[in-house]
This record gives structure tokens, sequence and C-alpha cells, in this order.
């Protein structure tokens, strides 16, 4: 799996910050946990969310202040798909 995390700006100061996810093996991939840290002096705005999912597949998100950011797949992500999840956040 490949992971590639990237920041954009937004209006008012506001950022998408986004982990990009990708099953680059021939098979299944099940059982899929992505955990992410919280960005020293960075406030979320709203929930995590989980983008767009794949048939089969579904995701629940927790934002914990000393743990950190996590997205929870249950279900297969077949080989060769790729998503992304993001929370948003200001500085």
């Amino acid at each position: 799996m490949k992971y590639k995390p990237s920041i954009k700006q937004g209006p008012e100061r506001c950022w998408s910050i986004a982990s990009i996810y990708e099953n680059s093996g021939m098979g299944s991939l099940s059982d899929l946990v992505i955990n992410d840290t919280i960005p020293v002096y960075t406030e979320l705005k709203g929930g995590a969310n989980c983008g767009q999912l794949f048939s089969g597949l579904s995701c629940s998100s927790m934002i914990d202040i000393d743990e950190g950011l996590k997205w929870v797949f249950i279900g297969a992500l077949v080989g060769g798909e790729s998503g992304s999840v993001s929370v948003l956040s200001t500085h």
C-alpha cells in the first residue's frame, strides 16, 4: 500500500489534510486501518472524512486529541483501487 499525505490551503486559512491510500497489489486487501497524527498548533474543523468508498467497503473515522486520527475500513479493497481520507483544520 502506498501512502501519500498532502495539505492544501483553502479560503480563510482553512486546510484540508488528506492521506491517499492505494492497494498496489493484485489481490484484495482487508482490515485496512489508517492512522495519522494531528499537526501541532492545528484546530480541527468538523469530523474526519472517509472520502468516496468502493462497493463492499465501509469506513468509520475517529478523532482523539492524544492518539490522533484513525480511519477503519471494513470489507475488501480490490487490487489497483485507491482513495483518500481527509480532515479540515485551521492553523
